[in-house]
Formats: structure tokens, sequence, C-alpha cells
């Protein structure tokens, strides 16, 4: 879970404060640094981002186009069309895990403004965001 204290070395960047042990919104850009799973530099893993998508932000978007990296390789992006809990992934190749260590980034193509006094240019409401092992 993101918004639990003990996360918040892995956040790097992009990260809002959000509900105690729930969630957090995201900037436009956001990353992080999460442990290389067991087994992940011989089968490689999957990249998981648990995520919410509000009424508000799909009602002035339409739809969220959501893409990330590892390590510096960019994946395919996906597009979300509807509000509610919704979930990325993708297969990260074992060649992504060299270290015990990864850098994620993930960014989206438009961000959500809330308007009035709150301008701040936001992407999703993420819950988890984890690599598990294959």
């Amino acid at each position: 879970m993101v918004a639990q204290p003990q996360a918040l070395p892995q956040l790097v960047s992009g990260w809002y404060e959000g509900l105690p042990n729930e969630w957090r919104w995201t900037a436009k850009r956001f990353s992080a640094v999460l442990g290389t799973p067991r087994g992940a530099a011989r089968n490689g893993a999957v990249l998981k981002l648990k995520f919410y998508l509000t009424d508000p932000l799909i009602a002035q978007l339409k739809s969220v186009t959501l893409a990330a990296s590892v390590n510096g390789a960019i994946f395919e992006p996906q597009t979300y069309t509807r509000a509610g809990d919704d979930e990325y992934t993708h297969d990260v190749p074992a060649s992504l895990f060299p270290e015990d260590k990864v850098q994620v980034e993930f960014w989206v193509k438009k961000p959500f403004i809330p308007g009035k006094d709150d301008m701040r240019e936001l992407g999703v409401v993420v819950r988890r965001l984890a690599l598990e092992p294959k």
C-alpha cells in the first residue's frame, strides 16, 4: 500500500498525501524504487499498479492513458475510460533486473486539474504498486 508510512522511502517523486493506509494521488509523472522480486533476474516479474479513477476525473478527461518504464525501458501505454478501480499490469523481462532495486516511472498523457482552489496536475489515485514474481 503506497499510503503506509513504510512505503515513503520507496516513493521518489510525484506523490501527494492521501488517506492514511489507503491511497495517494499522484502527479502527472510519478516514480518509485522497488525491490527486485525473488527469481526476477532469471524469470522476470510483473509490474502492477492498482489505482482508482474518480468520477470528476473521467467527466473532465473522458479517458486516462497511463504509461510506465522500468530502469528506462518504456512499456506500451494503456488507456482507461471508466471511473472506479482498475489496474495497470505489464510483464517486465529478466534483463531489466541487474540489481536488487529498480526505478519505476509512470506518467499520464493528460493530467486532471481539479480547478477552483486546486490547480495541481494530478495523475491517478494509487492504492498499490508492486513488482510480483512470475
